[in-house]
């Protein structure tokens, strides 16, 4: 009977802790939090933000970066080669790119409990008194919760090719 005594509050934690549930995730909230990474991290790079372009990204040698164009790709493994290979963006802090729009639409979402994945249109447009530019593609993204924060583990660009035969 002593032991029956015992084995009740067990019994009854056991029961409780198994009934209770994660908080809801408010998936608009992921949503918006996750799109703002990807939008800023467009940003950061149009207008050499690089610090603030870096802290974007997981900083570990799993993080991938991979560029794609009709005539060239450009890929990088760890965020150490991502980091010596960006830093160009410097040069363009300070400069006046605001004239570019970056838009990322029509965004497709996988979202986990601390990952997550975006596949989004990529649109790079505008045109000042000497330059013009309109760069459509595509773009995937995986992103991990690190602490709080989303950051971008994977990242893919690539270019819009044509339906057409």
């Amino acid at each position: 009977m002593k032991n029956l005594f015992l084995l009740i509050p067990i019994i009854v934690f056991v029961i409780s802790a198994c009934q209770q549930t994660a908080e809801p995730v408010d998936m608009e909230a992921e949503k918006e939090a996750i799109m703002k990474v990807i939008q800023n991290e467009s940003e950061f790079a149009r207008d050499g933000k690089l610090q603030e372009f870096y802290n974007l990204y997981v900083q570990d040698e799993s993080t991938l970066y991979l560029g794609s164009t009709e005539t060239i790709s450009r890929y990088f493994e760890g965020y150490n080669e991502i980091e010596s290979n960006f830093q160009f963006l410097a040069e363009r802090e300070g400069i006046d790119n605001s004239w570019i729009t970056i838009s990322k639409n029509n965004p497709k979402f996988k979202i986990y409990q601390n990952t997550a994945w975006v596949v989004c249109e990529n649109i790079w447009q505008g045109e000042n008194d000497t330059t013009s530019i309109n760069n459509e593609g595509m773009q995937v993204t995986f992103l991990e919760r690190i602490e709080a924060d989303w950051k971008i583990s994977f990242i893919g660009f690539l270019p819009k090719l044509s339906n057409e035969e």
